[in-house]
């Protein structure tokens, strides 16, 4: 470290959410009915010194809440909200909303936030009273009443995850793109990572720790000018370590677990809208590819697998490659219209080893040009020293073992040579 670089940063910060209802199952509600809602509701979830400054700051009428028409809001973003766990309940409440209480203030970027924290609570209190659903336009997302209701500790401790977003999305060169949403709520530019192999959505935690890091530096500055600071210094190289990203999950046992990392940062000033970028340190020789599977092996449980040992040659397993070679022409029609958010397409090829065996292993396809399919390694390898995690490969599309299709929950289209090896491993078990 050494150098720094000068960030836009705002000593003050709005917050506003917006409560969406259907008159036809509660009446418009009357001002004093709102408030009586906010004020009722942090009474009984706050405690500690943040009760204590959430009430003061409700007491000075520091809060704005006022119902308006849904057609006089800019239209909600359904598709994307569906893709940040938009839920069938809350989508039949903003599609069927006509009204909105929309909840505003203004304070000072420093902890504990009492303006952010009493706007929330208002949010969420009136939510509660007239069954309805909060919107988070800053983070872009509907917020989960019974999880947020769990976000308030006595001290008002602020954890980057809940507050911001992550998406991902997979360009047409079939590498990924992660953006932060909500850290304007923190007087922050937004950050992003570039180049993210389509399997490595848990980067994210990545962004988060990060995001966690402005966030503290920032709530130091402003009170160390009270507020009256528009560029916020920091060292242009964060070390994430397991006290960081567990202050950023809120999840205190994530601090044991995780290693320590570097990552490095530059502030894209002349982009329309100013984005940090996290970048690799510039002592680091890994490629982009490499250089995150060896972030996210350091900072996290999620390991990646070995290559699964498994015989090649038994009836059953050939059965299982020749049904997936049938079907190679329609996965290559799928990949090329373009996959769903958060789904990747997986290929298992035989490596050839020095001894002149082969290693199975799978590969997160990024391309698909003609007979030729490129991705990186998504295994760890054993057998073969040239070959590291992350690699960037390409492999004949004829000599494929396998594919798969895995999707953001877990399930998965193909992969029937893994499920042959699975079953076998069961029985010799």
């Amino acid at each position: 470290m050494g150098s720094t670089v000068a960030l836009p940063f705002r000593g003050e910060a709005g917050d506003v959410y917006a409560v969406y209802f259907s008159p036809a199952a509660h009446d418009i509600p009357e001002p004093d009915d709102v408030r009586n809602a906010a004020r009722n509701w942090h009474e009984r979830h706050l405690e500690g010194p943040l009760k204590q400054a959430v009430t003061a700051f409700l007491k000075r009428g520091l809060v704005t809440m006022n119902v308006q028409p849904v057609v006089s809001l800019p239209e909600l973003p359904i598709d994307l909200l569906h893709y940040v766990g938009l839920g069938e309940l809350e989508e039949r409440v903003v599609r069927s909303a006509t009204h909105a209480v929309v909840v505003l203030t203004q304070d000072l970027n420093i902890p504990p936030r009492a303006g952010m924290w009493s706007a929330l609570a208002a949010a969420l209190g009136i939510a509660e009273m007239l069954d309805g659903v909060v919107f988070d336009p800053d983070a872009l997302r509907i917020i989960d009443r019974s999880a947020a209701a769990t976000w308030f500790t006595p001290m008002g401790l602020v954890s980057a995850a809940r507050h911001v977003i992550v998406p991902f999305s997979v360009g047409e060169g079939g590498m990924g793109w992660m953006t932060t949403r909500g850290l304007q709520k923190f007087g922050l530019p937004d950050l992003q990572l570039n180049e993210v192999p389509p399997n490595l959505d848990s980067s994210s935690v990545v962004l988060n720790a990060v995001a966690q890091h402005l966030i503290d530096q920032g709530f130091k500055a402003a009170l160390e000018n009270h507020g009256e600071i528009g560029e916020l210094l920091v060292d242009d190289e964060v070390v994430i370590d397991g006290n960081l990203l567990a202050r950023a999950l809120a999840r205190p046992e994530v601090a044991s677990v995780a290693g320590s990392a570097r990552v490095a940062l530059r502030l894209d000033a002349d982009a329309e809208v100013p984005t940090i970028t996290i970048v690799r340190p510039p002592d680091v020789r890994m490629s982009q590819s490499e250089w995150l599977y060896s972030l996210l092996k350091t900072l996290t449980e999620q390991k990646a697998a070995p290559p699964f040992m498994a015989k090649t040659d038994s009836d059953e397993m050939s059965a299982a490659h020749t049904r997936a070679m049938s079907e190679m022409a329609t996965v290559k029609q799928r990949f090329g219209i373009g996959l769903r958010p958060g789904e990747v397409l997986f290929m298992k090829y035989g490596f050839q080893t020095p001894d002149g065996d082969r290693e199975f292993m799978w590969l997160a396809v990024t391309a698909w040009v003609g007979p030729v399919v490129a991705g990186q390694l998504a295994n760890e390898p054993r057998q073969i020293p040239s070959l590291r995690l992350g690699q960037v490969v390409s492999i004949p599309e004829n000599d494929v073992f396998d594919w798969m299709v895995q999707r953001p929950d877990g399930s998965h289209d193909g992969g029937y040579t893994s499920e042959v090896a699975m079953r076998n491993a069961n029985r010799q078990a």
